[in-house]
């Protein structure tokens, strides 16, 4: 899903250019607005399927209907969830509807176009795909593959976290030489790619001096950090089951 979205929308994703989806524009979501965006966002990737075997064979946008329609603080956190992801990515300050028509089939009405829910589907994950460049739609997995793949990534960050978004922008502001405006003024999406390869660039420069120096042996030749080795969704279904076999085999 993601080569899709990255091969039609190329142009978009690389110059922060809005896409354009079924007649309307998507924006990339800023720096300025990261906060709003980290909360709201969520509502275009909730596991649905994890949370009721009932949702399992519904679309993602009957899902979110049948979870708004209900009047309770959950429903009304939705509505507002998606009012305000929608008006950061669209900058559209419109009235979203949404529902049922004569045939049953659920819609969602952005800036007067009604949405289906394969629509809205295309959408959503185009539109986490434009802001999160490592995002990766696991939502028609094995339940079994998929939390394995989450309890791997579990073990291999163990005791360690992010730091905070302000340590972040710190990061790239010293190892760049980049001011803070410049930093705000980034798209959501560069942000990310801008840490990645500062950080992908520092590991670079130690091991190649360590390897250089003589002192230290590498067992492979130390890869220049503009070049990359592909790292799909099924090599991580291949580490996920190498470690997940090593872990029972040491359990045994």
């Amino acid at each position: 899903m993601q080569d899709s979205w990255a091969d039609k929308f190329k142009r978009e994703f690389t110059f922060d250019l809005p896409i354009n989806l079924y007649d309307i524009d998507f924006y990339p979501v800023m720096m300025s607005d990261y906060y709003d965006f980290m909360f709201c966002h969520y509502v275009l990737k909730i596991k649905k399927n994890e949370l009721n075997p009932a949702f399992i064979s519904m679309s993602y946008l009957d899902f979110l209907i049948e979870m708004m329609k209900e009047d309770t603080d959950i429903g009304k956190m939705y509505k507002m969830m998606i009012a305000r992801c929608f008006y950061l990515i669209t900058k559209m300050d419109s009235f979203i509807t949404f529902g049922k028509d004569d045939k049953g089939k659920s819609y969602i009405e952005i800036g007067g176009i009604y949405l289906n829910s394969k629509q809205f589907d295309d959408i959503r994950k185009a539109v986490l795909y434009q802001n999160f460049p490592d995002y990766e739609d696991d939502s028609n997995i094995d339940p079994q593959l998929a939390h394995d793949l989450q309890e791997v990534a579990r073990l291999r960050n163990k005791n360690r976290k992010m730091v905070s978004l302000e340590k972040q922008i710190i990061s790239i502001m010293t190892n760049t030489s980049m001011p803070l405006d410049k930093i705000f003024a980034m798209s959501i999406r560069k942000f990310i790619l801008t840490l990645e390869m500062v950080d992908k660039k520092m590991h670079y420069i130690i091991y190649k001096t360590a390897s250089m120096s003589g002192m230290v042996k590498f067992d492979k030749e130390i890869e220049h950090y503009m070049f990359e080795t592909s790292n799909g969704f099924e090599d991580k279904v291949i580490e996920a089951d190498t470690i997940i076999n090593k872990i029972k085999s040491t359990n045994l």
